[in-house]
């Protein structure tokens, strides 16, 4: 209950640090560690609890755009230079680098053993990242992939591109089984995908959709510039509830319950936020100044 309060109060302990040489552009974590992507070409991982480097991880030729932890010694990354890594932690090098994309890849997310790229080749993949196979490629975009999900049963892949349109996929056929036309001028730059609702973001709009029909459910509207980022957590699927963190060219994370028209609370970065990641405990923020900040609620 208190960790709802201090959710709802905005009563958080900040912990902020210089993570890079240049920009971050990605950012998660698990229960212990988080890991840091940047324009620097490394990944670093950080002690979640104090801040502490870890290591760092050099491979990639350009900058880092993706992130997943895969196993406890396993993290998978994608990255401008057009490759997937799959990064041995224990001896901090490459274990796997897999190619197929025709550019950089933008964006990732990883259920199980199932990993989802999207590239500006326009072009979605989908990889078995256990036997380093690739599953299938997504193609009828006609612009960049810039956001991608999948659905929790893994059987729904979810992209949002550059040509204004989200679509859902089948993952077992690699169909593409819906359309939803977005957006007529701007392109979609984030999604987040959430037990039969899609929530995508274009420009400063977030639009949240229920994927079955195809139909537009509500419209957020706070952020000053761009967002580049969210993620979306559906509690009760039948009532539309459950909450979700935006943030962007403005600077702003953005905390919101979907029962209310307005954000819950509003956190001050300060510059460009690139990226973030946020489970029951704490929001994570990647940003171009070249630092993380971390909102921790457990306080």
């Amino acid at each position: 209950m208190y960790l709802k309060l201090n959710w709802a109060l905005g009563k958080c302990k900040v912990v902020e640090f210089r993570a890079h040489t240049q920009r971050v552009l990605s950012v998660t974590f698990d229960r212990k560690r988080l890991a840091t992507g940047s324009q620097d070409k490394t990944i670093k991982l950080w002690d979640l609890r104090n801040g502490n480097l870890l290591q760092t991880l050099k491979g990639h030729t350009k900058g880092v755009w993706c992130l997943s932890f895969f196993t406890k010694n396993l993290l998978v990354s994608g990255s401008y230079d057009g490759t997937l890594k799959v990064w041995n932690l224990k001896q901090g090098t490459t274990s796997r680098t897999l190619f197929g994309h025709e550019g950089p890849i933008w964006c990732m997310r990883r259920r199980e053993h199932v990993v989802v790229s999207g590239s500006q080749d326009r072009t979605a993949k989908l990889w078995d990242i256990s036997r380093s196979l690739l599953l299938h490629t997504l193609v009828g975009h006609s612009a960049a992939v810039f956001a991608v999900d999948i659905d929790e049963q893994g059987s729904l892949v979810v992209t949002g591109s550059a040509d204004r349109s989200v679509r859902i996929w089948d993952t077992e056929t690699g169909k593409c089984k819906k359309v939803i036309w977005v957006s007529q001028t701007t392109s979609i730059m984030s999604i987040s995908y959430s037990h039969g609702f899609v929530a995508c973001s274009h420009g400063d709009l977030i639009s949240l959709y229920k994927v079955e029909k195809g139909k537009l459910v509500q419209t957020f509207h706070e952020h000053q510039k761009r967002i580049e980022c969210l993620e979306l957590r559906i509690t009760d699927p039948d009532k539309v509830e459950g909450v979700m963190v935006s943030a962007g060219k403005d600077g702003m994370v953005k905390y919101w319950d979907l029962t209310q028209p307005k954000s819950v609370q509003t956190f001050e970065h300060g510059d460009q936020i690139n990226c973030i990641h946020f489970d029951e405990l704490r929001i994570a923020c990647a940003s171009y100044d070249h630092k993380i900040k971390i909102c921790d609620f457990n306080v």
